[in-house]
């Protein structure tokens, strides 16, 4: 809900393979300087609210070497300006 407020659209939240890890997957967009205000915006949001609930929301690579990674990382798409194609 917080995330929404904000107008940050996220299309997929899921549980990944440690216990408490989640992915929060954000909508796509064209405008790059809002996808890049949205990932800062979702993090510092998540970081709250888990504060909020006494919770810690970390986005660290590894924190453990006996669980999964964390980390935070992007998917990027590239495409001709004259088409819907793949720029690759």
């Amino acid at each position: 809900d917080q995330l929404r407020q904000q107008d940050i659209s996220v299309e997929l939240i899921h549980a990944e393979s440690a216990p408490g890890q989640l992915e929060v997957v954000l909508s796509y967009s064209d405008n790059v300087l809002e996808i890049a205000d949205n990932v800062l915006f979702a993090q510092e949001t998540i970081r709250s609210v888990a504060t909020h609930h006494g919770m810690k929301a970390v986005f660290l690579p590894k924190t453990s070497m006996l669980s999964a990674g964390n980390g935070l990382h992007l998917h990027f798409s590239f495409k001709d300006i004259g088409s819907p194609q793949n720029a690759f």
